[in-house]
């Protein structure tokens, strides 16, 4: 009726045999390999870091240059009144 316990333990491969190291579970053991994987991934990740960054700065940049221009027009006319009332007083006061 009941079984008795026995632990679970998942047979991946072969068994090495008694002369051989086991690499289950493992990556490649030369370094070399490992640094070159590690400079991939770093290099995929600045590449992906660059293209959000430039699709932000496009994303804002044209909202920044609407701002910027309306900016001007509003210094300009501010400017425009200001002479217009300077040249009020200036009549007057002839």
């Amino acid at each position: 009726m009941y079984e008795p316990y026995v632990p679970f333990e998942p047979q991946i491969g072969s068994t090495p045999a008694a002369d051989e190291k086991s690499t289950i579970g493992t990556e490649s053991g030369d370094p070399t390999i490992k640094i070159e994987s590690g400079k991939t991934q770093m290099h995929r990740a600045v590449d992906d870091l660059k293209s959000t960054a430039r699709a932000t700065a496009d994303a804002y940049g044209g909202k920044a240059e609407e701002a910027l221009g309306e900016g001007r027009e509003r210094a300009a006319r501010s400017k425009k009144r200001s002479n217009k009332k300077f040249a009020r007083n200036q009549s007057k006061q002839s």
